[in-house]
């Protein structure tokens, strides 16, 4: 039980782990790529 237990915590915060990385990741594409976005809307409005 104890062994179970230890394993259903590790995969618990990996899990965490891996949630707060995609978010993070999520983040940084968004600032990132923000600028180059709206960019591409206003061009795609002015052509349009």
């Amino acid at each position: 039980m104890l062994y179970n237990k230890k394993a259903d915590e590790a995969f618990t915060a990996i899990q965490i782990i891996l949630l707060l990385l995609v978010f993070v990741a999520m983040a940084a594409i968004v600032w990132y790529l923000w600028p180059l976005m709206k960019a591409w809307i206003d061009r795609i409005n002015i052509f349009g």
